[in-house]
């Protein structure tokens, strides 16, 4: 259960981290260009 858990919230993380960076990428692509 605890171990599920922790693997639900690293994979939560993991996939705000990307859309955050992503979101970064784009606007400082779409600033540039």
């Amino acid at each position: 259960m605890r171990t599920s858990k922790i693997t639900i919230i690293e994979k939560t993380a993991k996939a705000v981290v990307a859309i955050f960076a992503w979101s970064i990428f784009a606007l400082t692509f779409g600033c540039s260009s």
